[in-house]
């Protein structure tokens, strides 16, 4: 891993509608080194993407608005933020739910409830194999 300094700081964009998980994981990032941007559904998040671009978006799927699906669609397909590392956080358990979301060109997916740990950890690599391709 390499040493990172102020100028080289990860970012990452979280996109979610439930405002407490949202402290959670701005709390969890900050502590862990990011700079957070934050989104409150897909609509919100692409006006985000037309300023900064993250290293890492974690993505809800279930939000008003524009969802998860909608937003990764989009974003997949745009040749500026296609290469984005997206770790879609859900509710939605199930096989079919993160088939569908590994095939629209997500990174990964977690299950709600998530151990904060392994989610950081899990940003860390897409970023760093982001770097490496």
């Amino acid at each position: 891993m390499s040493d990172m300094s102020d100028k080289e700081k990860r970012s990452v964009l979280l996109v979610d509608d439930d405002k407490h998980l949202m402290k959670l994981l701005t709390f969890l990032f900050v502590g862990n080194g990011f700079d957070v941007e934050s989104a409150g559904n897909g609509i919100e998040a692409l006006e985000v993407l037309k300023s900064k671009t993250p290293d890492v978006i974690i993505l809800d799927l279930m939000m008003p608005g524009m969802d998860g699906y909608e937003f990764l669609t989009r974003i997949k397909k745009d040749g500026l933020l296609r290469d984005i590392q997206v770790i879609v956080l859900s509710a939605l358990s199930s096989s079919t739910t993160k088939g569908k979301v590994l095939s629209l060109g997500a990174y990964d997916y977690f299950e709600k409830p998530f151990k904060s740990s392994v989610l950081v950890r899990k940003a860390i690599e897409a970023i760093e194999n982001k770097e490496t391709e």
